[in-house]
């Protein structure tokens, strides 16, 4: 049998936070901060960095470009179908049996943008900004343990360049942040107008009423220009709106910055999980009106509703890949609260089946049900007729893929991308048939409001 790659593990000194560690690597290629917001958002217990990926992809309408070593390939099958044979070699190659306590042991992670499996699904009629696909494949990483105050960097095989080594190297470098600015060049500004979002809420209405779907998730594009770094607006951002699934993103087409408070699907030694979001309200200043709006939401049969139809339907997309019988609710419509809104989430779990991989089971349940409606097929379908630009990472997912068989993923709510100047912000909801116009349209900026204005207090007027 042949031998693993030496492995190295460096051990670090503790950030109490991961921002200030990944800041001094993030512009190394490659380089993605999956985290969980510590110390100002609860109950996160692990940040992974990485950066220098050894295999690149990215998934067009058409096509999937790999690059490996230099060399790139170009492929047609079907893009799952294609992870699904690199990461199985990958895994035969570099899992590691004694890294198995970690979340992440290298592996895959990358940003899968909502219209990846329209190909299989429906017909892509906008043009996408962004790859449908981007993925790296990682052999070098960290990883922070805010339980244990411990932080560690691995490389599970040694290869040219060294990227241990130079992830170590800028760690070692002053921070320069101080000499960069960011800078919103003008308010943002609804890519749909109020009229426009009250006919689509009746298009939606109608379809409601004629059976076609049981509920829609809407969704508007919020659209500014600015210069200077994204890191600056994520950091920002990040204090206003700490999440524990967020994640910051960089490509050669720009930055994601994810502040997802939602998790699509985590499986760790077979066990499935997802906590869909469905149900909102608005945070309060004054204690009282805060706890009244909680409870309204409690009360809510038509937030209740939303979410059961969203939990049914994940159910079933799980069941595909999962042991029969194994498919549990444990938590249903539970409370809860994040800088601005309140939410209602549940908890699905299931065993993964035998014969499916993690990429089986991502594949059947992308895109997360809680961004679609219900039925999704349909749903989707109607989302794409009416809303008038491509969602791109806006309910899509961040997600890590480990040789040792973790998986850990967002859906990509709450999340802004920046590109070549322009910055996106996306915010939706739910529409079921005894939705309210105004309330739904008022939800829809109630969501990312306190995104919008922490980076309107930078605007400068052209």
């Amino acid at each position: 049998m042949t031998s693993k790659p030496a492995l190295q593990q460096i051990s670090l000194p503790y950030p109490s936070d991961s921002a200030d560690l990944f800041e001094k690597i993030r512009t190394l290629p490659g380089a993605i901060f999956l985290d969980s917001a510590h110390p100002l958002a609860q109950g996160g217990r692990y940040d992974i960095l990485v950066a220098l990926p050894y295999i690149e992809i990215e998934s067009s309408s058409t096509q999937t470009r790999v690059q490996r070593n230099q060399v790139l390939t170009i492929h047609t099958e079907p893009p799952f179908d294609l992870l699904n044979r690199l990461f199985s070699e990958e895994c035969t190659r570099l899992a590691r049996d004694e890294l198995k306590a970690l979340p992440f042991s290298g592996g895959m992670i990358g940003c899968f943008s909502y219209e990846l499996n329209h190909a299989a699904i429906l017909k892509i009629t906008k043009t996408t900004t962004l790859p449908l696909l981007q993925l790296g494949f990682y052999d070098t990483f960290i990883v922070v343990d805010h339980h244990t105050k411990s932080c560690t960097a691995y490389a599970v095989q040694t290869r040219e360049g060294d990227p241990l080594a130079q992830i170590l190297t800028c760690l070692q470098q002053d921070n320069t942040l101080q000499q960069n600015t960011f800078q919103l060049h003008a308010s943002f500004a609804k890519r749909s107008s109020a009229k426009k979002y009250a006919d689509d809420f009746n298009s939606i209405q109608n379809f409601l009423q004629s059976g076609d779907c049981y509920q829609i998730n809407y969704t508007q594009r919020f659209d500014s220009h600015y210069s200077g770094d994204p890191w600056l607006a994520y950091r920002l951002l990040r204090q206003k709106s700490p999440a524990p699934f967020s994640a910051y993103f960089t490509s050669k087409h720009g930055a994601i910055l994810s502040h997802s408070p939602e998790q699509f699907l985590h499986v760790q030694g077979g066990l499935i999980s997802s906590k869909p979001i469905k149900g909102t309200r608005a945070r309060r200043t004054h204690p009282n009106e805060d706890e009244a709006q909680k409870t309204a939401l409690i009360n809510s049969a038509k937030d209740r509703a939303e979410n059961v139809m969203i939990v049914d339907l994940l159910r079933n997309d799980i069941g595909r890949t999962a042991k029969t019988g194994s498919v549990q609710v444990p938590e249903l419509c539970k409370v809860e609260s994040y800088a601005n809104v309140h939410h209602l989430v549940s908890t699905i779990t299931a065993q993964l089946a035998d014969g499916h991989t993690l990429i089986d089971l991502f594949r059947d349940c992308f895109p997360g049900g809680s961004i679609t409606g219900a039925p999704k097929k349909r749903a989707m379908e109607i989302i794409e007729t009416l809303e008038p630009v491509e969602r791109g990472v806006y309910c899509g997912s961040i997600a890590y893929f480990d040789f040792n068989g973790h998986l850990d993923s967002n859906i990509t709510i709450r999340t802004l991308l920046c590109h070549e100047g322009e910055i996106y912000c996306w915010g939706g909801g739910g529409i079921v048939a005894d939705s309210n116009e105004s309330d739904e349209y008022q939800e829809s900026i109630d969501k990312v409001s306190n995104l919008l204005e922490t980076l309107e207090q930078t605007c400068q007027s052209e």
